[in-house]
């Protein structure tokens, strides 16, 4: 009987003796979080999280600036790595801006780094060389609109689509917003043609929260282009308005430029027409998405995140006669920006005087035009 027990206690003492993981002695041994491991190969290997007191592996360590050891949930929650250094610093030492983090000496000067070089029209484009529909300028189009159900649909070809939490659907349906390629002339206008047959597919419509939105290309065009394509755009601003319902008259995602006309007709550089749109607008200029600069009838603000100038006034539509006829108007504008900006100062202040003449859209625009004037006047009595 005592042999027996001798035995066993000898199989507690084997089962319970612990072996390092890495060096294999049964020196100092103790089982860590984890790892079991002896103390030297623990000190070399594992830490301690500074924070929350995890054992990870060195390997897996983030360092402070004073190079105490974090897991990476702890190190994310105090710290970041600057974008253009890489440095690290506490997140209370940086900036953020352009959708990134950056350290107090590799901010970027917002307006020294904003303008179109680095800017480029997007491979995908469709460059046409035939021009039944006479669009020179590449044009992106943004509809917002409802479908049954966005899972199951199928995309146009040309077009992609996202998800807009801006959308009212009131439980029917589900908000979508269709985004085309960039296209000119009569691929416009096939772009146009496969959205509408795709309306028809899949029973897609718009109600008073959806928007219609127009990217012209302005790559192409100089800063003292997109000013005179604004001045006339403001000209112009209160007869387009009347031509759009109630919805679009004092929204907050296309509210009325306001710049001051003598200011744009001396922008010289983008500095200036920065200068001047974003303190119109009332916003810091920067490169970020969605500074709220960009919800403007007319959105320069777009130029130097697309590389387009967009117009966001007119109301939601899958109507092909209104959305060819708008991008038509806004292209008369833009011509005729161009060619004011080459004006004169005598004749432009002649041209400034005078009275908003709809002859510049043509007659066939010109009469669509009044067409949708006179429907919202009846509409809002007036």
């Amino acid at each position: 009987m005592p042999a027996q027990i001798c035995q066993q206690r000898q199989e507690i003492k084997v089962e319970e003796q612990l072996v390092c993981e890495h060096c294999d002695t049964t020196n100092d041994v103790a089982v860590h979080p984890c790892a079991t491991v002896c103390d030297e190969c623990n000190d070399g290997l594992y830490y301690y999280c500074c924070s929350c007191g995890d054992h990870n592996a060195n390997e897996y360590a983030n360092y402070s600036p004073s190079m105490e050891k974090y897991c990476s949930d702890c190190f994310y929650e105090y710290f970041e790595y600057c974008y253009r250094c890489s440095d690290t610093f506490d997140r209370d030492d940086l900036s953020w801006s352009n959708d990134e983090y950056y350290c107090y000496n590799c901010t970027p000067n917002e307006r020294e780094d904003m303008g179109v070089e680095d800017k480029s029209v997007p491979s995908s484009s469709r460059v046409s060389d035939t021009f039944v529909y006479p669009i020179r300028s590449l044009v992106g189009l943004e509809i917002e609109c409802i479908v049954p159900d966005r899972e199951s649909m199928d995309t146009p070809m040309f077009w992609g689509n996202v998800s807009d939490g801006s959308i009212g659907t009131d439980g029917d349906g589900m908000g979508v917003e269709m985004v085309s390629t960039p296209a000119n002339g009569d691929f416009l206008m096939d772009n146009i043609n496969l959205l509408t047959m795709w309306r028809d597919t899949y029973e897609a419509w718009i109600n008073h929260t959806c928007g219609f939105h127009v990217h012209f290309n302005s790559i192409d065009k100089s800063a003292r282009d997109v000013a005179h394509i604004a001045i006339v755009y403001q000209k112009y601003q209160k007869i387009l308005k009347a031509m759009m319902p109630n919805s679009r008259q004092s929204s907050n995602w296309c509210r009325d430029s306001e710049m001051n006309i003598n200011a744009l007709r001396n922008v010289d550089s983008e500095t200036d027409l920065i200068d001047e749109y974003y303190e119109s607008m009332g916003n810091e200029p920067s490169t970020d998405k969605y500074n709220d600069a960009r919800y403007c009838g007319i959105n320069i603000h777009s130029r130097y995140y697309h590389g387009t100038i967009e117009f966001r006034l007119h109301s939601g539509t899958i109507n092909k006669e209104k959305i060819v006829n708008w991008i038509s108007i806004l292209n008369c504008i833009i011509l005729k920006g161009e060619e004011i900006s080459k004006f004169s100062d005598e004749n432009f202040e002649s041209w400034v005087k005078l009275r908003p003449n709809l002859d510049i859209f043509g007659q066939t625009l010109k009469s669509y035009m009044c067409k949708r004037i006179s429907k919202f006047k009846q509409l809002r009595g007036e």
